[in-house]
C-alpha cells in the first residue's frame, strides 16, 4: 500500500510517500491509557466489520454494525486531523473530548460510507463548510478519507450545540450509505456507484 502525504496550499511541509503492507499512520498525540484502553477495544470490535469493507466485499450492516463502524470512522477522521499542522486542523478539540465522553459519534454528526473508484492510496481531505437550515446557518466541518475500497464521509457542526441543524438530509443513496445515525434496519454496502473524484470540492457535493 502506498501512503502519500500531500500538504495543502498553505502548508510549508514537503509532500512524501512511503510503502507498507497495511495502513500505516501513527500519531504520538494519543495517551497510552486511551490507546491501550477504549481505542484498542474499538479497533478489536470493528475489525471483523471493517476488514471486508476495506477489501470491497459486499456487507449487510445491522444497527450494531452501523454504530460500531460509524464510531470507528469518526474516530479515524479525528485522528487523521492530527497528521496536519495544528493551524490547518479543521475539527476543533472539543470534538475529541466529546467522542471520549460519549463513546460514539454525537447526534449532530453524520457518517456515510461509499466506495472510491481508485483506492491505490490512503486519502484524506477536510474543509470548513456552512450548514444551512431553514432559519439559520452555522459553521461546520466536512472530512473524508479513503482506505482500501472504503470511502468515509463525515459532516457536523464545528462546535457541539443543540441539534438545530442536521447535515446531509438528501444524500444520494446510490453513492453513499448512511451509518450514523444508525438505522434499525440493515443497510447494504457498497452503493451501486463508486466515487471517482476525491477532491474536497467534489466530495462535499455528495452531501
Amino acid at each position: 500500500m502506498t501512503h502519500r502525504f500531500t500538504p495543502g496550499p498553505d502548508d510549508p511541509d514537503p509532500g512524501y510517500e512511503w510503502e507498507s503492507d497495511e495502513p500505516s499512520l501513527t500519531t504520538a498525540a494519543v495517551c497510552l491509557d486511551c490507546n491501550n484502553g477504549w481505542l484498542g477495544k474499538l479497533e478489536n470490535q470493528v475489525s471483523s466489520i471493517a476488514k471486508p469493507l476495506l477489501l470491497g466485499e459486499a456487507q449487510a450492516l445491522d444497527a450494531g454494525d452501523q454504530r460500531c463502524i460509524a464510531t470507528w470512522s469518526y474516530k479515524t477522521a479525528l485522528m487523521l486531523q492530527l497528521v496536519r499542522r495544528p493551524s490547518l486542523r479543521v475539527i476543533p478539540e472539543q470534538r475529541f473530548s466529546e467522542l471520549y465522553r460519549l463513546g460514539r459519534p454525537p447526534h449532530d454528526v453524520r457518517v456515510w460510507l461509499g466506495s472510491p473508484g481508485n483506492a491505490s492510496a490512503v486519502h484524506e481531505a477536510s474543509a470548513e463548510i456552512r450548514l444551512a437550515g431553514r432559519d439559520l446557518a452555522v459553521p461546520g466541518f466536512f472530512t473524508a478519507f479513503a482506505l482500501g475500497r472504503l470511502l468515509v464521509l463525515c459532516a457536523g457542526r464545528l462546535v457541539p450545540d443543540p441539534e438545530l441543524i442536521r447535515p446531509g438530509s438528501t444524500v444520494n443513496a446510490r453513492i453513499t450509505v448512511e451509518v450514523w445515525p444508525a438505522s434499525l434496519r440493515p443497510v447494504y454496502w457498497p452503493p451501486t456507484q463508486s466515487v471517482e473524484d476525491l477532491r474536497p470540492s467534489s466530495l462535499v457535493q455528495l452531501l
